[in-house]
């Protein structure tokens, strides 16, 4: 989805134009989720709308609004619940189209012979619609279509429609890029300030509670570095990150017994790391933390952490899966 929206240059729907996601499933629910993720990063003040057509679309938007706030937060959703073969796509898409209103469709069936019915049936009429279907792989069928400049075969007829081959365009998902470390330092550091000022601290006595764009450098790449480590974190106990953040079966860490807590052993973990992390940049143990002078309580080994120490590392690991899932992607276990 992320690499979809930078295909089409959207960080938020502006005046004028219309957003329709038709198919919700795992692609179009992940989509919606990427939208109003960017409707947030670039400071909106107000919704974005998009019309969600699917069988269940009321209840796979009650399910993320549930599942992610931001989605409430950041987008005004029309839904139709209709099945794909029960509709007239075309003229319900002329009815949520603003008079003179730029309208972009997604089309997101999972079956694909479905998806490039309903892709050419409302992409050849002219007119201001731009439709983005998504595909797997690209055939020779797709190249045909969408060059922007209407070179290719069918640019004539079908000027309108774009052809996304979704596993082409995926790269190793293991892999966090650059793009997707920001992403994540960014979800760190405004998860961090949330919990430190419900605790009620405030800027005046952490100057590390300001927004992204007035972090210290030295903050700032303690996020890059915490969010690296996400990765091998996860390692240490079977897990990898895949591509896309919105599932039925959201992931949960195991614990079974106190010799096998998953949270506990992440939390010791990211605890070692950020002692490392904070004296290699000339931090030392004082019993009052003192940003001036570099001091912090909590530098000490983890047996010696008292109980709310130890809470705020759980706490850190817990959220892992929804800084993840923001940043869009989710947590899976590997076979043995």
């Amino acid at each position: 989805a992320s690499l979809l929206l930078d295909d089409e240059r959207i960080a938020f729907a502006p005046l004028g134009l219309s957003v329709v996601i038709v198919g919700m499933g795992p692609f179009g629910r992940e989509l919606l989720l990427e939208l109003a993720r960017r409707r947030r990063e670039v400071g909106a003040t107000s919704r974005m709308q998009v019309t969600l057509i699917d069988k269940n679309a009321s209840g796979v938007l009650r399910l993320l609004q549930t599942r992610y706030g931001l989605v409430e937060a950041m987008v005004d959703t029309i839904c139709q619940d209709t099945g794909s073969d029960e509709v007239d796509l075309n003229g319900l898409l002329d009815g949520y189209a603003p008079e003179g209103a730029m309208q972009l469709v997604f089309i997101c069936y999972e079956d694909e012979e479905l998806a490039l019915r309903k892709a050419l049936a409302v992409s050849r009429l002219p007119g201001h619609r731009k439709v983005i279907v998504r595909v797997d792989r690209m055939t020779p069928f797709g190249q045909a279509f969408g060059s922007g400049d209407g070179a290719r075969p069918l640019d004539i007829l079908y000027r309108g429609l774009t052809v996304f081959p979704l596993l082409d365009r995926v790269c190793d998902p293991d892999q966090l890029q650059d793009p997707q470390v920001e992403q994540l330092a960014k979800g760190i550091h405004r998860d961090y300030c949330r919990r430190r000022m419900e605790a009620g601290e405030r800027p005046e006595e952490n100057r590390a509670l300001v927004a992204w764009e007035n972090l210290s450098e030295d903050f700032r790449n303690a996020n890059y570095e915490q969010a690296r480590d996400i990765r091998r974190k996860l390692d240490m106990i079977g897990c990898g990150i895949v591509a896309g953040a919105v599932r039925d079966d959201p992931f949960s860490f195991s614990v079974t017994d106190a010799q096998h807590n998953e949270v506990e052993i992440l939390a010791k973990r990211e605890h070692e790391r950020w002692m490392v992390e904070r004296q290699a940049n000339g931090w030392r143990y004082g019993p009052h933390r003192d940003n001036d002078r570099k001091t912090h309580p909590m530098l000490v080994p983890w047996d010696d952490l008292d109980a709310p120490s130890r809470e705020k590392d759980h706490e850190t690991i817990r959220l892992i899966p929804m800084i993840l899932a923001e940043a869009g992607f989710h947590i899976v276990r590997r076979r043995s």
